[in-house]
């Protein structure tokens, strides 16, 4: 297939045609809608199958039935590793040569563009040559080493940086249309009711845990479910690490992942897990930062100052996604540990640093240290409160059912 068939093929509204793709939007389609308007590259990252591709596709849609923009004014282009970094000026210069007709805005939507090698380069290129008032660039990706560390020197000072986590409670009840939804803002007075919907929300929450982390879930029987949450791991250990980070021992990387799986939110030194597994320090390393460029993992450390951070401890939690599998944990164990992991990314939604608290045998989960708030998460019935004093931080406790629920975060 020529460069023409590759790019006609997938852009379908130069037909008079729109995306198939659902109506219901993640809670991040406004925020990337509203980045239209910047002249910086958006660089939408996030694991796999979110739902980067298809938020693109729904703005390239309400672009031209809402907006009424020019189909031949946007391009669209999903990439394969099997290209090169040339292949992404081929396209470009492809649409501006051939379908454009005037030099109104243009839209250029670049998906999946980090599985080509030093695509940040091509990127540069294209974004210093234009007219950036007259062309908006917007590419979606996992995060990658070449994000971490080429893209932020290569594009400094022009992209704005988002990330889309699996889907939240609220966010899932939404796109369910679940009539749970109401039961989310309490207006009721009374205890008992208040206890009653909270009861309903936690097990429809424990449902979400275990299977509903990804759009495509949603519509899915249960039996699908976990074969698609299964065949999602195994893709990103094994295609994708091999793809993007040329990780030529898959089965090692996937016995890490499988032995955070089993000690989630522990704390974890590299030096043991190295000695444990028979795996050199240095790939042990390079696996751990493989694993959280891909989503899957999230290191969080005991410090906020950076040069302290270095030798630090740190505990790594597993995307709540995968917080359930391989679990060694009792459930209603498991289950806390996976409601961290829950609350570990809404806290990373706000985009600021999260690191815990630990001093001898005290211990708090998360701590926002600009916002100056901690987080202690007690997903069970019964606990005892939090006995630390952090002077300067608000202390919250996130419950099953107390004032500060974590179904509700």
């Amino acid at each position: 297939m020529n460069i023409q068939s590759h790019i006609v093929e997938q852009n379908p509204h130069w037909k008079e045609s729109s995306f198939p793709v659902p109506h219901l939007k993640r809670d991040l389609y406004d925020d990337i809608y509203a980045s239209l308007n910047s002249p910086l590259i958006t660089f939408l990252s996030g694991p796999r199958r979110v739902g980067k591709s298809i938020l693109l596709k729904q703005i390239i849609n309400h672009l031209v039935s809402i907006d009424k923009v020019q189909p031949s004014r946007i391009l669209f282009f999903e990439f394969s590793p099997k290209q090169n970094k040339e292949f992404i000026w081929d396209v470009y210069q492809y649409f501006k040569q051939n379908i454009l007709r005037d030099k109104q805005k243009i839209y250029l939507f670049f998906d999946e563009v980090q599985v080509i090698s030093e695509f940040e380069i091509i990127l540069k290129e294209i974004y210093d040559t234009v007219d950036q008032t007259k062309t908006k660039i917007l590419v979606t990706g996992s995060p990658s080493i070449s994000y971490k560390r080429k893209m932020a020197e290569s594009l400094a000072g022009r992209f704005i940086p988002y990330r889309l986590f699996p889907l939240n409670f609220r966010e899932y009840l939404r796109l369910l249309e679940s009539p749970l939804q109401e039961k989310l803002v309490d207006h009721s007075q009374d205890n008992l009711m208040r206890i009653g919907n909270l009861e309903q929300l936690n097990t429809e929450f424990k449902r979400f845990l275990s299977w509903g982390r990804l759009p495509q879930m949603l519509t899915m029987p249960d039996n699908e479910r976990i074969f698609y949450l299964d065949a999602s791991i195994h893709q990103s250990i094994t295609k994708d690490a091999f793809d993007y980070f040329s990780i030529q021992n898959p089965s090692a990387i996937s016995a890490i992942f499988s032995y955070l799986c089993q000690n989630n939110g522990q704390i974890i030194i590299k030096e043991n897990l190295s000695n444990v597994s028979g795996i050199s320090l240095i790939t042990v390393s390079n696996y751990l930062d493989v694993l959280e460029l891909m989503g899957l993992t999230y290191t969080v450390y005991n410090a906020t100052n950076p040069i302290v951070k270095l030798n630090s401890a740190r505990k790594i939690y597993v995307s709540s996604m995968f917080g359930l599998k391989n679990s060694k944990y009792d459930p209603q164990t498991a289950f806390g540990f996976a409601a961290e992991s829950y609350v570990l990314e809404r806290l990373l939604e706000q985009n600021q640093l999260v690191t815990f608290y630990r001093n001898r045998n005290k211990e708090v989960d998360f701590l926002l240290p600009k916002n100056k708030i901690a987080y202690e998460v007690k997903y069970r019935l019964e606990f005892e409160q939090p006995k630390v004093v952090l002077p300067d931080f608000e202390l919250k406790t996130l419950s099953y059912s107390g004032s500060l629920p974590v179904c509700l975060f």
